[in-house]
């Protein structure tokens, strides 16, 4: 178990303090370093504490209720996806909910951040540790939890999550949507699973579940776990009217 706590000084950029810091301290297999603000967007200074990942399953250390959102570290081709990504961020602060991200400062994943924290709502980064030397976390969050691999980092965020959305985003955001419906195909959760079709991105990945059932490689009713919205709005709204469907459980 990890013992270190620490007050860190936040320098300009913040980054550069958190960064020594992680890299000096011992994070192994399974470990969670947390690094919480104290005064979020205004604070002089980070707290950062760890220890051993031993919190019980979807047990969020912030308030409330949870969304955690996948999405692009790149801002894409058109204005609309900044736009709804904003929009998204801020109606989850405002109906309540902790945002739940892969903890990045850059693109979309840093638009999500900003208009939560904005809205005065609570942000929950969760990001590798070689992430953190690179110099791409995002060091204004609520809380930020540093862990040692990708893997540890989307078994952690899934864990947080009360509902999972993808945003438009690439490859690591199909990866990790398909990851979670696939761990709802096999019966590991019911979490609400909700796709923001800004601009008819998600229309050829909704075309391509299609394909997988009629070609007998998915059931077809395993479609209906996923929620689809054109708008935030929409999304949001289909997302809290969401009942999970009585599908029977299968490994293909």
């Amino acid at each position: 178990q990890l013992a270190w706590t620490g007050v860190l000084p936040l320098a300009n950029p913040a980054a550069a303090a958190m960064r020594r810091f992680v890299r000096h301290a011992s994070v192994g297999a399974g470990a969670v370093l947390a690094v919480s603000a104290l005064q979020p967007r205004r604070g002089s200074e980070f707290v950062a504490a760890s220890g051993a990942a031993t919190r019980p399953a979807r047990q969020s250390c912030l308030s409330g209720r949870s969304c955690l959102v996948y999405l692009g570290s790149s801002m894409g081709a058109r204005p609309e996806y900044r736009r709804d990504t904003a929009e998204f961020g801020r109606l989850l602060a405002e109906r309540g909910y902790v945002v739940v991200y892969g903890g990045g400062r850059l693109g979309l994943m840093g638009v999500l951040a900003d208009s939560a924290l904005g809205a005065r709502g609570e942000v929950h980064g969760v990001i590798p540790r070689d992430l953190v030397d690179r110099e791409l976390a995002h060091t204004e969050l609520t809380k930020l939890d540093v862990v040692g691999s990708m893997g540890e980092r989307k078994a952690r965020m899934l864990d947080l999550a009360g509902m999972v959305v993808a945003t438009p985003g690439g490859l690591g955001t199909w990866e990790e949507f398909l990851e979670a419906l696939s761990h709802a195909q096999l019966g590991y959760h019911s979490k609400p699973l909700g796709l923001l079709n800004t601009c008819g991105y998600y229309d050829p990945f909704l075309k391509m579940l299609e394909t997988c059932a009629d070609e007998g490689f998915m059931r077809k009713e395993f479609i209906s776990y996923v929620v689809v919205g054109d708008d935030p709005a929409e999304l949001l709204q289909k997302l809290e009217a969401y009942t999970a469907p009585r599908v029977a459980k299968t490994v293909a």
